[in-house]
Order: structure tokens, then sequence, then C-alpha cells
């Protein structure tokens, strides 16, 4: 790669668009598909793990080791409890024109998270955010709104750096927190038909 091309912003390179640009739901979902995780928040293009120093899109190392231990435990209770565990990035379609990737995510047999050709329709019953310096701040805030409106039962925020995994689950319309759990800790996930998580396991390298 040339200077000119590591200097270049990732997204002209690949002609997709800015981060901060607005834009419908239709307009985003012609774009051309990809594999840098890409994502539209309240009709807004965000590129979860964009750097702006490194002009990058790119996961650290520390994530996707974590994200790869939440899917193989979520594939585990698929096969014991049913239903199927997913992987990022994979778009999920919402009814409000967003447009999110989580890092993992759990579907019952019965979910109203519909498999289409090219995407999901709808939440999937559990969903899995792995926090980094530049998603954090959104998985806590405007994520987790989305999550809790269109009706997640659970959803998991995953700190590598400080390894605590906190679980929020439904009340009626709302997320409620469960807690806060470390390395030392085992709870039980309800949307998982109460089976037990044994935290120290999503954080194996």
């Amino acid at each position: 790669m040339t200077d000119q091309a590591e200097k270049q912003p990732f997204w002209e390179l690949i002609g997709l668009p800015a981060p901060g640009t607005p834009m419908r739901a239709e307009s985003f979902d012609a774009l051309a598909e990809v594999n840098i995780p890409i994502e539209l928040i309240h009709g807004i293009v965000v590129y979860p793990h964009w750097n702006e120093d490194t002009m990058t899109a790119a996961p650290i190392p520390d994530h996707q080791d974590v994200v790869g231990n939440v899917y193989t435990l979520l594939r585990e209770a698929a096969k014991q409890q049913g239903g199927k565990a997913a992987i990022s990035p994979l778009d999920i379609r919402l009814s409000d024109g967003s447009r999110v990737q989580p890092d993992a995510m759990w579907m019952a047999a019965s979910s109203q998270c519909i498999r289409m050709e090219t995407h999901y329709r709808n939440l999937p019953e559990l969903v899995v955010e792995v926090l980094s310096p530049s998603t954090a701040r959104r998985d806590r805030t405007e994520k987790f709104d989305l999550y809790e409106k269109h009706g997640a039962h659970e959803y998991w925020m995953i700190d590598p750096r400080d390894a605590l995994i906190e679980v929020y689950v439904r009340d009626l319309q709302v997320l409620q927190r469960l807690g806060a759990y470390g390395p030392t800790d085992t709870f039980q996930s309800p949307t998982l038909g109460m089976t037990s998580i044994i935290v120290r396991e999503l954080f194996l390298i």
C-alpha cells in the first residue's frame, strides 16, 4: 500500500459513506456488501471500530478473542437449548430504520428475528456487545436504547480491559441490570434457560 493510500480514509478506498453521514435506510441497504462493520443508528452512518488516529475500521485482537469465546458459549447453548447462535458482522434491520451488528447473538427457535437472504429482520432474544474504546459509549447509550426499545430479552456488555460483564434482562418494557460479574463469578442467564455462565471462560485467550 502506498503512503497516499495509507493516509486516505478507508471509506473512500472502498466507496462507502464517511462516518456521521446522514442516510436513509433504503440507501444504506443498497450499499455494496463489505466485511467492515458498519451500522446505521437513527439515520447516521457509524463504523463501530473506527480508529480516528489510524483511519482503520478493524476491531483489536483482544476484542475478537472475547467475541469468539462468546460465540462458542452461545453455540453450545444452542445445542443444549435449541435456537441458533450467530456472530458479527451480520446486519439486523430494525423497524425504525436502524441497522445494527451486535458482536454476537442468540435467537430462540420461535424467535421473531427472521433470517432473510442478506440480513436478519428484528432483534434476537440475546444480544452481546464486546466493548472497545471506540464503541463503549455508544454500546451503553444509543445501542442500549435500541435493544431495549426493540424487545431484546437480555443484553450483555463485556469489557475485555476490566474482564467484566454487565448483564441486563427484560422486565416488562425495560432492560434491568441483573448484575456485573468478574472472572471468579458465575451467573445464570434467564434467556438461556438459566444456563450457568462461567465468566472466566469468556476471557480465555
